[in-house]
């Protein structure tokens, strides 16, 4: 399923990325893609994912300016009305990202 995704193709965000307390990535910003597996695909993004020039170098360090797309289970909570997510990595994703032509080096 993930063939439609391969390493070194360039993506732009159409939405806001949020991975959870260490960075909020922008609609617009661009990357590669450096693994496509069933279970996760990654991008190393062309700019900082954070303006703080410390949160910065704490995602250099830990995330290698990457964001990761895993597949997405959340079960439903009746009480307060969710139905429920579940979504592929691919389908996770494609629902952030768009295919891009690479700018030449």
């Amino acid at each position: 399923m993930t063939d439609k995704i391969s390493v070194g193709q360039c993506i732009r965000l159409l939405n806001y990325v949020d991975r959870f307390d260490d960075f909020l990535a922008k609609p617009g910003m661009t990357g590669v893609v450096t693994s496509v597996k069933e279970d996760a695909i990654v991008a190393k993004m062309n700019q900082p994912l954070s303006d703080n020039p410390d949160y910065q170098a704490a995602i250099e360090a830990e995330w290698g300016n990457c964001i990761h797309w895993y597949p997405i289970d959340i079960p439903p909570d009746p009480e307060r009305g969710f139905e429920g997510l579940s979504m592929t990595a691919l389908e996770d994703f494609l629902s952030d990202c768009e295919l891009i032509d690479c700018l030449p080096a």
